[in-house]
């Protein structure tokens, strides 16, 4: 629907052209005004009803999402992501401005590792990894474990 014209635009899925639709004589109803122009990208998104062929009335309508903001920082990556017990005991060398950019010019070293001593600990896994920028400008070393009546060197194995 594009508000300032009064008109009614359909997109055809899996076809790169669209129809317009505008005002009939009676209120929100719209009829087939110009058919198969190319897509336009205008207007606001509404589902529609059938009323009889060629004639729709429009049901609701609804503004795009604005798409999401780029997180800021790498910790806020990992607050979208949930689960902020597993990031609880970082430490961090080095701030962490290095990391985009070790990712970027691939000086980023990653090292996991999970653990379970079944004779020490039954029912308790837990993890710890590593990442390590090869030309010294930061680290990140972070670890959890996870109490469970399920532990076993592969439940170890996939924190890691």
């Amino acid at each position: 629907m594009v508000p300032n014209k009064n008109e009614l635009l359909n997109l055809s899925p899996n076809v790169l052209r669209m129809d317009i639709y505008r005002p009939d004589t009676n209120t929100n109803r719209f009829v087939l005004a110009v058919h198969d122009i190319p897509v336009e990208d205008r207007g606001i998104l509404c589902s529609v009803e059938m009323l009889e062929p060629g004639v729709y009335r429009i049901v609701s309508k609804a503004h795009e999402a604005s798409p999401p903001s780029a997180p800021a920082s790498f910790i806020d990556v990992l607050k979208e992501w949930g689960c902020m017990w597993l990031w609880k005991d970082l430490s961090i060398t080095g701030g962490l401005d290095w990391l985009a950019e070790a990712i970027a010019d691939g000086t980023l070293l990653t090292v996991t590792d999970g653990s379970y001593i079944r004779e020490l600990h039954p029912h308790l896994c837990s993890a710890a990894f590593i990442l390590e920028c090869t030309k010294g400008r930061g680290q990140i070393i972070g670890y959890f474990s996870e109490a469970t009546l399920a532990a076993t060197r592969i439940v170890a194995s996939s924190l890691a």
